[in-house]
């Protein structure tokens, strides 16, 4: 196993030296971004295995180290067993990786300077003999070479100076002061030793005479030394034979010249080598690093080493400082992208949930809920009560049902106008364009039964129905009841109060509709309500509100007097025998579909306006007009027939529009005046000339229809000059919200769709309280 990091060579085989037994290996971590940094720290550009790959321990600092205290406690062994901790990364060697060699150019150059080096330093481990020549002075003159002054190399060539000298060599740490500060202090260390080499070599020469002396017998003993044996090596000179034999020198000893010639030819060749040594030294400080700060020869050398140690540690410091840098920088930058796919998350999530919903979604016990949530949660449960308890199952952070029934029984409604329905209405965000609204109210049929109102403890008397007022938007679709009681008739003083409160509340009513019914038409002559005169003055405004019929009950009346009795117009009578005879022929089928049953129905099949509308459809009249003409009819009449149907149907398509534009029969009243105009017209003189037989006088289908055609026109132009509207969707000006709320009020009760008036009471609670954003509504 070998250290994954660049330029430790840390392996198993090392281990073995005494110094390095305590080194561990360590596996590259499992966590992906943990990896990633160990990765970034080894600084190879190759891929590395991280399953088999690891770093040794030289890399990590003592803090990066978890200590187990139980095995210390425990007396466990081995006690100094430490494991990493989990976000310890290697830091020691990261920031000086540009020191070592990466590519294989460098490492095989490095190698090889490594090896002269090597060689190099085995040829300067030479010795040279320690015994000095014996030499005295003579009558020739000259110098002699005294033993105190004779200094030789002993077998260690490092002598004792040196020796003290390297110990004060600043070792350094990290791999700024491991790998670059070993090779530095190795270099600095051979050239020192090569130093103190010369310098010794330099004392020997200065002992020795430039010219040859000339040695005489004398007192001491000694033989002279002849000019003809002295050779004189000049300082530069180094023959190539010493330099291939520099290991066959043979020592010598005594006082003969040619002996004392080759000890000068030893210490020159020892000097060159030194100087070979100090510039390999240089040549390979230059591989190993390829900034190496200028440290001078000279007698400050230790100061200039640790300046230069001390440059090196602020290098690496700013090459740490950019790399946490790039780290950091890189982290944000994950983060920042985070964030925002959280953000988007966030505002996907807060398109179907409040915030309290989303506090819940984190698993907060206790949640406050606001009116607008319950009353959403009130819509839901009402609409699946089963459906919303598997919701809370699931985990969907809604309301619980007990909070819902709790908060509903608390609130309490009354007989009479609801004053608190129009809460929210009344500080909505609504623009006076979407205030207008139109009023209409209807009665309900309910079971008769004394019942105890046990909340309120008190009993209830029997009621056979309710009456229900209701505001709906004329140009916003939007509708809130506003007003119930029992076995109650609408007069003009109530619905004076009621139009009252609404114009206080911050709306503006410009329509009035309701059904034909006695107790309505009643109210209508108290209002003198008329075809000449279709309105009566707002009480709070005085501005002009129109009273209208309801149109689809209109169509239902024309259908029953049709088939019932008959019409007769313009001296002609029409009856549903030329129908009959059209659905009873068989050589040609209806396209329509019309049956006997759907034409004579009775009972409560009578109250579907979809079978007055195939009735009196274009596709029927139609229909009849080529049976007519292919003489299928034997009845009279048929085509006054005919031309009836096809103007009852271009009335209905006029007064029961619900998108701007349509076909150009069926456009929003105002958007085809040119053509619409004249159908109203044509429909009213019709209406106002037609008898139904067996009648002597108008009924009151006619009076209606006579009142909303002109009403209709009026009101498009009380519109327009207080609005600026072009046109008005007429389906909004009946009675079809309201009997859709009777008919949510009756689905309540599942089975029972006839509820009590405490039922009722419950019932009608529970859709105010449940249609907040729809119906405005709140408590």
């Amino acid at each position: 196993m070998r250290c994954a990091i660049l330029g430790c060579n840390s392996d198993n085989q090392s281990k073995k030296n005494p110094l390095n037994k305590n080194i561990k290996f360590h596996r590259f971590p499992k966590n992906i971004d943990l990896c990633k940094q160990w990765l970034h720290a080894t600084k190879k550009k190759d891929n590395i295995n991280v399953k088999t790959a690891a770093v040794c321990s030289k890399h990590f600092l003592d803090c990066d180290y978890k200590i187990n205290l139980k095995h210390r406690l425990l007396n466990y062994s081995p006690k100094c067993y430490r494991g990493l901790k989990d976000d310890a990364v290697p830091k020691l060697l990261q920031t000086q990786v540009s020191s070592v060699p990466s590519t294989s150019e460098e490492k095989t150059q490095l190698a090889e300077h490594k090896t002269q080096l090597n060689n190099i330093l085995l040829v300067s481990r030479d010795k040279v003999k320690e015994e000095p020549p014996k030499i005295a002075d003579n009558g020739g003159g000259g110098s002699i070479i005294s033993p105190k002054c004779y200094r030789g190399l002993k077998d260690n060539p490092m002598p004792n100076l040196l020796q003290t000298q390297v110990s004060s060599v600043p070792s350094t740490s990290g791999h700024n002061c491991i790998l670059l500060g070993k090779k530095r202090q190795k270099a600095q260390l051979t050239e020192h030793k090569a130093q103190i080499i010369k310098n010794a070599l330099l004392a020997s020469k200065d002992t020795v005479k430039e010219e040859p002396p000339k040695i005489a017998d004398n007192e001491g003993g000694g033989n002279s030394i002849s000019p003809k044996c002295y050779h004189e090596l000049k300082d530069d000179a180094v023959p190539s034979l010493v330099q291939t034999q520099v290991s066959s020198v043979p020592s010598t000893s005594g006082h003969n010249p040619k002996i004392l010639g080759k000890k000068r030819q030893k210490a020159q060749l020892t000097e060159h080598k030194a100087q070979i040594i100090k510039t390999t030294l240089l040549a390979s400080k230059d591989t190993v690093k390829k900034e190496p700060p200028q440290i001078a020869d000279n007698g400050g050398g230790d100061n200039n080493l640790m300046e230069a140690c001390s440059s090196s540690d602020k290098g690496v410091q700013t090459n740490q400082v950019n790399l946490d840098y790039e780290d950091l920088q890189q982290k944000l930058e994950n983060q920042t992208k985070e964030i925002k796919e959280l953000k988007n998350q966030l505002d996907g999530v807060k398109k179907f949930f409040s915030k309290n919903q989303i506090n819940k979604l984190n698993n907060q016990k206790r949640i406050k809920w606001s009116v607008n949530e319950i009353s959403s949660a009130i819509t839901m449960y009402f609409a699946g009560p089963r459906a919303y308890r598997l919701s809370l199952k699931k985990g969907y952070p809604y309301p619980a049902v007990s909070t819902l029934k709790e908060w509903l029984r608390k609130k309490q409604i009354e007989q009479g106008i609801l004053k608190n329905a129009l809460t929210i209405a009344e500080f909505a965000d609504m623009s006076e364009h979407d205030r207008v609204c139109t009023i209409m109210f209807e009665k309900m049929k309910i079971r008769k039964e004394y019942l105890y109102d046990q909340p309120n403890d008190y009993e209830m008397q029997s009621y056979d129905f309710v009456q229900v007022a209701m505001i709906s938007g004329v140009f916003k679709a939007w509708k809130q009841p506003i007003f119930f009681y029992f076995d109650c008739t609408m007069t003009s003083s109530l619905l004076m109060e009621i139009i009252n409160f609404v114009e206080d509340s911050g709306f503006h009513v410009v329509a009035m509709v309701s059904d034909l019914s006695g107790a309505n038409r009643g109210l209508h002559d108290d209002l003198h309500i008329s075809e000449s005169k279709p309105y009566f003055q707002n009480p709070s405004t005085k501005e002009k509100i129109f009273v209208m019929a309801d149109v689809p009950h209109l169509l239902k009346l024309i259908r029953n007097n049709f088939v019932d009795h008959g019409f007769l117009i313009d001296g002609k009578v029409i009856k549903k025998k030329i129908v009959e005879q059209a659905i009873n022929s068989g050589n040609v089928k209806i396209t329509q579909n019309m049956t006997l049953q759907e034409l004579n129905c009775a009972g409560p099949q009578r109250q579907k306006v979809k079978f007055a509308e195939k009735l009196f459809s274009h596709t029927l009249s139609c229909a009849l007009s080529r049976f007519g003409t292919l003489g299928f009819l034997t009845e009279e009449n048929w085509a006054e027939c005919v031309d009836f149907f096809k103007l009852v149907n271009e009335w209905f398509n006029i007064l029961n529009v619900s998108t701007p534009i349509s076909d150009p029969h069926g456009r929003a009243f105002g958007l085809a005046l040119d053509i619409q105009m004249p159908i109203l017209d044509k429909m009213s003189q019709v209406i106002s000339q037609m008898k139904v037989i067996g009648r002597s006088s108008q009924l009151p289908f006619q009076k209606g229809i006579l009142i909303s055609n002109s009403a209709l026109k009026m009101l498009h132009v009380e519109l327009k000059r207080r609005f600026g509207v072009d046109y008005i969707l007429t389906r909004r000006l009946n009675l079809d919200v309201l009997e859709n709320f009777f008919g949510v009020i009756r689905a309540k009760g599942g089975l029972h769709d006839h509820p009590t008036p405490l039922e009722f009471k419950h019932r009608l609670r529970s859709y105010i309280l449940g249609r907040n954003e729809e119906a405005y509504s709140d408590f």
